[in-house]
């Protein structure tokens, strides 16, 4: 896309990683129409520096990266109400949503995809969000740490949590789990 302007490539992308920027920035603006313009317009940064994109190691994180961004820049100009570069997490509402869905459909059937994300959207927002950049983004922790601004440990804690949680929801819903839990509990 960076070399040959390749509008399918940047179609393509933008498909991909539009769901979650959209959620990621209504958890912070609270405004729908407002989150969409907000990743329409780092979307619209990324065509315009297209040729820069082969030097940034981390997309995913570049984008979460400007979409916090220009969010916090739009809330700082409307209101001056939050500091430029800092959100706190708790300030995130329970909109930034789950849908965790890279099982394999032929491993996992369709009812037992929407008992995990029923059991990950039950998470409380921090847990959630944490949760999701780091399993449905693909974002270290000290990644997360830095786009969050909290410490690495704490991105760490809410991940136990998360995985705590959903794994006693998933023993309690789905019999093959509990099974297999029961089944890792022997061996550790």
């Amino acid at each position: 896309m960076a070399e040959s302007e390749d509008q399918t490539a940047f179609r393509e992308i933008f498909d991909h990683y539009f769901p979650g920027l959209l959620s990621f920035a209504y958890s912070i603006v609270k405004d729908n129409h407002q989150a969409e313009e907000i990743v329409g317009d780092v979307f619209y940064k990324v065509w315009l520096n297209k040729t820069a994109l082969p030097s940034i190691n981390n997309f995913t994180q570049y984008l979460y990266t400007a979409t916090k961004n220009t969010s916090l820049n739009y809330l700082s100009g409307k209101a001056n109400a939050v500091k430029k570069n800092s959100i706190l997490v708790e300030d995130l509402g329970n909109e930034f949503d789950s849908h965790y869905y890279s099982f394999n459909d032929t491993l996992v059937n369709r009812e037992n995809l929407i008992s995990i994300n029923n059991a990950i959207n039950l998470l409380p927002p921090k847990c959630k969000l944490i949760f999701r950049l780091v399993k449905d983004e693909g974002l270290k922790y000290a990644e997360v740490a830095q786009l969050l601004n909290i410490s690495v440990k704490a991105v760490e804690r809410q991940m136990t949590i998360a995985l705590k949680k959903i794994i006693s929801i998933l023993e309690n819903e789905l019999e093959e789990y509990s099974s297999y839990f029961k089944k890792i509990e022997k061996k550790g």
